[in-house]
């Protein structure tokens, strides 16, 4: 199986980003961090509810769907890509040190870090500004003990 354990992977992701991310405000006036991890148990990819304020920076973290990776070297790989999504909901904060904080403290943690993209917001479009990382993980299945010469 991949390596990475989803619920050690929010830990981190949460310990690193304290005091950087905004907040969600629920319609009862409880607030938490704006960190969520989808699918969610109770509302899958709809979380939070359109309904749910936010501000700040909002982290998403997403979790991979594994598929089987062949290699060059006659090995096969079992792979999964996690991708983290930054959106900035107020334009006064800027994103970016947010996103060195996360990319940071997730290499010192030994995560292998992949593409990284950036949107550029548009507000007269109703367009936030989003960044997105992809975490790579993967566990080598099976490989040739007897590759051809």
């Amino acid at each position: 199986m991949p390596t990475i354990n989803k619920t050690t992977l929010m830990t981190e992701i949460r310990t690193i980003l304290a005091g950087k991310v905004g907040t969600y405000t629920f319609n009862d006036g409880t607030t938490s961090d704006a960190i969520a991890l989808l699918p969610d148990a109770t509302f899958g990819y709809n979380y939070p509810p359109s309904d749910v304020g936010k501000n700040g920076v909002e982290c998403v973290v997403v979790e991979p769907e594994l598929f089987v990776e062949e290699r060059l070297s006659e090995s096969a790989a079992l792979s999964a890509r996690w991708t983290i999504y930054l959106k900035q909901w107020d334009t006064t904060i800027d994103m970016v040190e947010t996103a060195e904080a996360l990319v940071l403290g997730l290499s010192i943690r030994n995560y292998r870090i992949g593409n990284w993209n950036t949107t550029i917001a548009a507000e007269e479009l109703g367009i936030i500004r989003t960044m997105s990382l992809d975490i790579l993980d993967e566990y080598i299945l099976a490989e040739d003990k007897n590759p051809l010469p």
